[in-house]
């Protein structure tokens, strides 16, 4: 083999060459991190700024890649699963939930549709204790359009649908309430019906019903009394009708009073048909209201 021997002043030569190359890499290199630097200066405050909205929301926010798997959470997520946020990514997004498989679905209608919203899902938290929540994603991509996975946000309606159940519970118990009035004003109006041989006309029979209704109203409301007892009698050509508790007892300021306007009510009932009531009523021992309505005809005349 031939080699080539070079002088001195060729190899010098050679090795400054290698130097201006070294330091023109060097520089390069050097601008390379310089603008990387002021590109990730400017970077840093958009990506502060988008973190601290992400974990400022109070709803549990996540994002997904293609494959399932979580690739970042907020702190409302890390609460409401029970799981810190370095051992929630990269794992799967449908682990966490009651329904896995519909929440693999929904991420798959977010992939065929763009979006899904209120999807219906419940979250195990770490303590066993179940969340309802609504979920809303969309994909997001990057800057050349390219998808890179799902961002979602879940709204948790827990006390939403606790509430839900109150008012249906509060709708069923009034209308047992309701029924149960109905029943009580039927056998009411059947315990007020008049002996055969007597026959009161509609208006006093009404009277006496409403007074009796408005009494023991005001009993339930204001006496506290926990025995009430209802006397009808027919007279000569009058009927007579006590109602007794055992409550508080009425005020005389009360049955005075124009503001009392249950109690203006039935005075006025029966002045209409020349009939009479008095209250009477003692602290601590009850009230007694009495209504005397006179009789319209009897039906016998013996």
């Amino acid at each position: 083999m031939n080699y080539q021997v070079k002088t001195k002043a060729e190899l010098i030569k050679e090795l400054q060459k290698l130097q201006q190359e070294t330091e023109a890499l060097k520089t390069s290199y050097s601008k390379d991190i310089a603008e990387r630097k002021q590109a990730e200066e400017k970077i840093r405050p958009a990506s502060l700024y988008a973190r601290n909205l992400i974990e400022a929301s109070l709803d549990p926010l996540v994002t997904i890649s293609k494959d399932g798997k979580i690739t970042d959470v907020n702190f409302s997520t890390e609460q409401i699963t029970g799981i810190k946020r370095n051992k929630l990514i990269g794992s799967d997004f449908a682990d966490y939930f009651k329904e896995s498989d519909k929440a693999k679905e929904g991420y798959n209608v977010v992939f065929s549709k763009g979006v899904v919203k209120d999807y219906p899902l419940t979250i195990i938290h770490t303590s066993g204790r179940e969340i309802a929540v609504l979920y809303n994603a969309t994909l997001f991509r990057n800057e050349a359009g390219e998808v890179q996975g799902v961002f979602a946000a879940a709204r948790d309606i827990t006390e939403q649908k606790k509430m839900e159940e109150e008012l249906r519970n509060s709708k069923e118990l009034l209308e047992k309430l309701n029924e149960h009035l109905v029943d009580v004003r039927e056998n009411e109006r059947n315990q007020i019906s008049e002996p055969e041989e007597f026959v009161l006309e509609d208006r006093p029979s009404l009277i006496i019903y409403r007074i009796l209704q408005e009494s023991l109203t005001n009993i339930a409301r204001h006496s506290g009394a926990s025995i009430v007892e209802v006397n009808l009698r027919i007279l000569k050509k009058k009927i007579k009708m006590l109602v007794e508790d055992d409550g508080c007892g009425i005020e005389k300021s009360k049955v005075d009073s124009l503001r009392s306007m249950g109690i203006a009510g039935m005075k006025e009932r029966v002045k209409s048909v020349q009939g009479k009531i008095t209250f009477r009523g003692e602290r601590g021992s009850g009230t007694r209201i009495e209504v005397i309505v006179p009789l319209i005809h009897e039906m016998n005349n013996d």
